[in-house]
């Protein structure tokens, strides 16, 4: 009975040294699979995470272009030369999402502030608030899309996902050009829920058919992260985000839940000034 009992002990000790288990109460590693899918994922990681890859597949094809005595040329449809290190701080401000109840109060703001930015429109609500389109762009702003619907489960799950995105993408295009009266100058694209998924590399070869161009960020506020933030949140993921960086893309929303953001954006813009940034739209 004393062996048996020294045996039971020692295998309960050698049970919680080394627990066979112990691998589930690690922290998950964070891949760049699935990125729209996991939450708990900080953005700050998930844009590491992207932009590496980018370098990657940028470093990779410049040097196949060499080799082939061609010339680069940027592949998937990013837009290029945004970020320059040329000394200058340059911040594009962007807006998806809209036109929404609350883009009159952001206008006021850019306008006041002698600030240009970048919409990146739903074409739903091009539709429903076409006046507003018009003051955008009458105001001097880029205006892009950012599909019609933002429908994850159509444009990028259902059998005839990359149909529907692609009808999306020109759809909204159209409605904008509707709105606006005339050709719209720029034929930028802004991916719901951003491009980093491996999955949507084919998405952005249909933008470089149709001849358009995406841009994701580099910097944000913050205003999606949670149902009700404060300013004071909004500010410090803002000044967290852009610390650092010479240029800088910056997430924000123009929709009526998101009004905090049009509220604060007097703050952000004062802020990102006293830092020594200059203003630009976005252009392709």
């Amino acid at each position: 009975l004393g062996v048996l009992l020294i045996l039971i002990a020692a295998a309960a000790t050698l049970f919680f040294v080394v627990d066979p288990f112990s691998d589930l109460h690690k922290p998950g590693v964070v891949t760049d699979r699935g990125m729209a899918d996991q939450p708990p994922v900080p953005e700050e990681i998930a844009q590491k995470i992207a932009v590496s890859r980018e370098q990657k597949r940028v470093k990779e094809a410049q040097a196949k272009a060499e080799a082939e005595g061609t010339a680069y040329v940027p592949a998937f449809g990013e837009v290029p030369y945004l970020y320059v290190k040329d000394g200058v701080k340059t911040c594009y401000l962007t807006f998806d999402d809209g036109p929404s109840p609350v883009t009159g109060t952001i206008l006021d703001t850019l306008a006041k502030e002698q600030v240009p930015a970048t919409f990146f429109m739903l074409g739903s609500n091009v539709e429903k608030y076409p006046e507003i389109v018009q003051r955008v762009f009458a105001e001097g702003h880029s205006i892009g899309t950012h599909s019609y619907s933002h429908d994850y489960q159509k444009l990028y799950k259902s059998d005839d996902s990359m149909e529907i995105f692609q009808q999306e993408l020109l759809k909204t295009q159209s409605a904008i050009e509707t709105a606006i009266g005339t050709q719209n100058p720029n034929k930028l694209f802004r991916f719901p829920g951003g491009s980093f998924e491996k999955y949507k590399q084919p998405y952005k070869e249909v933008l470089v058919k149709d001849g358009f161009r995406y841009i994701d960020w580099n910097c944000l506020n913050g205003d999606a992260e949670k149902q009700c933030p404060t300013a004071d949140y909004l500010m410090t993921s803002l000044k967290k985000t852009s610390y650092n960086k010479e240029d800088i893309v910056v997430l924000m929303h123009d929709a009526y839940a998101k009004k905090i953001t049009a509220e604060t954006l007097p703050q952000m813009i004062s802020y990102l000034k006293e830092q020594g940034y200059e203003f630009r739209a976005m252009t392709f």
